[in-house]
């Protein structure tokens, strides 16, 4: 699975998330890393993609959120029974 947001941060950027799971209700919490003083980035926008693998949750359907300051994001998502 493969999912975008735009986040605006400029003095650090995602290393990894935490995704927690109630229900059909996920959501992930990102793990932040400060940008040392010689890599401030020009333009402080951070994009990404974050994967869950494929045995990480049980066949459903669900709403991920990534929550944010100014505004959170959501998407979602079926996951489907494989086939054996």
């Amino acid at each position: 699975m493969h999912f975008q947001a735009e986040l605006d941060q400029a003095r650090a950027h995602i290393v990894g998330f935490d995704l927690f799971r109630k229900g059909a209700e996920l959501v992930a919490l990102p793990r932040w890393e400060q940008y040392t003083g010689e890599l401030d980035p020009r333009r402080p926008r951070n994009t990404g993609r974050f994967t869950i693998p494929s045995d990480t949750l049980p066949t459903g359907r669900y709403r991920l959120t990534l929550p944010a300051l100014k505004q959170s994001s959501q998407w979602d998502l079926v996951v489907e029974a494989g086939s054996d």
